[in-house]
């Protein structure tokens, strides 16, 4: 890799050469977020944020409020949006077009941070990274906090890491650092560790000073909503009183949704976060085996932000995998939750790849060949749905008592007489095999390269595998990737809302059935959902009949939900789901209006029909 760099440099490139790369990697980084934007059906999250928000914002209801929405998250992140919202217009256009904009901010600030602790082409290329993940550009494109939490670590680390920061900068650093909190509580840990990091690079005075402004930020935030901010806080609690625990969500009964996840499947996972993010995991990876000693980082300053920074992306990485991988709730959130900080990790890995060890030992090149393998092959696996139906297909001879048959046949047709393994089984054995001989070809062709470029092996290998990853990005991010609706859904959801405007009088309560995300009624400022309905069956509660515990914090069960549907004014719901309402639909108490002009998304069904109760 720094004879690559040393060749681009003595190369006589115009000086602003690496600025050009850039901003071109940012361009194409921004049409893949407009298209993400204007194509990605909206989820219950995005639903959340915007309408819980807009309504924040204009005081209908208050964050934490007791017997108004569930509040599970901390509250800038509902509120932001909603006071963008609130200025430029309610919809998801606004909240979608912030959360392109925070990224565009994040991934500048990414820029800033890896030119100060790299240099300008690593910096370029950090860019380009992004560029070339699909996956991570799609979620940073909708009106989620995801965005919102790189925005703001991206500059809390402009204003904070590296030499000679001015104390305002440390300062805004650790307010940042405060408002990511209060954006996103699983943040918690970056403003005690960025106040040890100051101490270490800038001592006690500037410490002091960005402690006290980071920590007044913090508490001013939770006195504004004391002491109801406790539901956010106490779950994390291995030890609480009396007092404490009755700011805990009920926890009686069950969840409708209580999905029991499989080993293979938490493995799955896994790797799909190497999908997702595979130069910061693997980069990660490849970083700890070639760990550079500590004289090859003789400045200091770039020693003490690179500690700084492994121990924020290792703190968090554990943080969030616990809150996945460990628990049943959303195992298959851990790429999604990498996204929070996947700038960061981007950021490290740039900051060392240039201090890599060149002459590891045998046994470093035994684990650097084994990380490559064992990744290749957990991405193939958890490419299963993108790839397992497409290997098994591959025409392969026909088999017969040992020889050789006329004629082919499928390897799918082979492995299941051979086996007789399952069809998800044998797409997952498929797939895995496909990355491993994708894996090996990769290892194959760096050894070979590295032939000629006479580099240690484990350090050539591991600059060849993390280059050869990130090109091939964007395939491996598969469908998680790609466009999923040829439907400008901003478009249609703008439509929609305009149609429910019409169509609901004011001051209406509305029963909502009509999806996971409730964006079209953000169109519509004078219908009433009944608050728990936002976060559809994730608030919901089976066998607990304390209905109003459940409603003081924004919950609701099977009395609640058979109370709402005999006293809405509006029913509104889904296509797909009008048979299991039929009977209780009945033309004599509703009137069924027209339906919608256009469907929430192109998925099957997924235009709205709307009735109105007559009696």
């Amino acid at each position: 890799m720094d004879s690559l760099f040393r060749a681009l440099k003595n190369k006589n490139w115009p000086t602003w050469t690496p600025e050009l790369l850039a901003l071109l990697g940012a361009f194409i980084y921004l049409i893949q977020a407009l298209l993400f934007a204007h194509t990605t059906p909206s989820n219950l999250d995005e639903g959340g944020y915007l309408y819980k928000g807009l309504l924040f914002a204009e005081g209908v209801y208050q964050p934490f409020q007791p017997y108004g929405f569930w509040t599970n998250k901390a509250p800038l992140a509902f509120l932001i949006p909603g006071y963008v919202q609130d200025i430029f217009g309610a919809g998801m256009r606004t909240g979608r077009y912030l959360a392109v904009l925070q990224a565009l901010l994040a991934l500048l600030g990414m820029w800033v941070v890896t030119r100060r602790l790299s240099n300008r082409w690593f910096a370029a290329l950090s860019i380009w990274v992004l560029a070339l993940s699909p996956a991570v550009i799609k979620v940073y494109s909708v009106g989620a906090s995801q965005s919102l939490v790189a925005f703001f670590i991206a500059w809390v680390l402009v204003f904070s890491v590296g030499a000679r920061r001015p104390l305002w900068q440390l300062i805004l650093g650790s307010v940042l650092a405060s408002l990511m909190i209060l954006a996103r509580q699983n943040m918690v840990l970056t403003l005690p560790l960025l106040i040890l990091y100051i101490l270490w690079e800038h001592g006690w005075k500037a410490a002091f000073w960005s402690g006290l402004a980071g920590g007044a930020v913090f508490v001013i935030g939770h006195i504004i909503y004391w002491p109801e901010i406790l539901q956010i806080w106490v779950i994390w609690l291995p030890f609480r009183s009396a007092a404490l625990n009755a700011y805990l969500t009920p926890s009686g009964g069950s969840s409708i949704w209580r999905p029991d996840i499989s080993t293979p499947n938490r493995v799955l996972s896994f790797f799909q976060g190497f999908r997702w993010h595979f130069f910061a995991l693997t980069g990660g990876l490849f970083s700890i085996l070639l760990l550079p000693q500590r004289k090859e980082l003789q400045e200091k300053s770039v020693f003490r932000a690179i500690v700084f920074l492994s121990v924020l992306f290792l703190s968090l990485l554990y943080l969030h995998s616990s809150a996945s991988l460990d628990r049943s709730y959303c195992v298959f959130c851990f790429a999604p939750y990498l996204s929070f900080f996947n700038i960061l990790g981007v950021i490290l890995v740039f900051a060392l790849l240039g201090f890599w060890n060149k002459t590891p030992n045998q046994y470093l090149w035994i684990l650097t060949l084994a990380v490559a393998i064992v990744v290749a092959a957990g991405i193939g696996f958890a490419s299963f749905e993108d790839t397992g139906k497409w290997v098994l297909n591959w025409p392969v001879p026909r088999l017969g008592d040992g020889k050789i048959l006329p004629g082919l046949t499928t390897l799918g047709e082979t492995l299941y007489n051979k086996f007789a393994f399952e069809q998800n089984l044998l797409k997952r054995i498929a797939s895995t095999g496909l990355g491993l001989l994708v894996g090996g070809f990769i290892v194959c062709l760096g050894y070979l390269i590295n032939l000629k470029l006479k580099y240690n092996y484990a350090y050539g290998l591991s600059v060849f595998f993390l280059l050869a990853g990130v090109a091939l990005s964007p395939i491996l991010a598969g469908a998680q990737g790609a466009v999923e609706c040829n439907l400008d859904v901003i478009s249609a959801n703008e439509k929609i809302g305009a149609y429910l405007n019409q169509a609901i009088p004011t001051d209406s309560s509305v029963y909502w059935e009509g999806g996971l995300s409730v964006v079209p009624l953000l169109y519509a400022p004078y219908a009433r959902i009944y608050p728990p309905q936002v976060n559809d069956g994730y608030a919901f509660r089976q066998g607990f009949e304390n209905t109003d515990a459940l409603l003081k914090y924004g919950l609701w069960n099977s009395e609640l939900a058979q109370r709402w549907r005999n006293e809405a004014d509006i029913i509104i719901l889904e296509e797909w789901r009008y048979p299991s309402w039929k009977s209780f639909l009945s033309p004599q108490v509703f009137e069924e209006l027209p339906r919608s002009p256009e469907s929430t998304s192109c998925l099957e069904g997924s235009r709205l029909r709307v009735f109105k109760r007559i009696k």
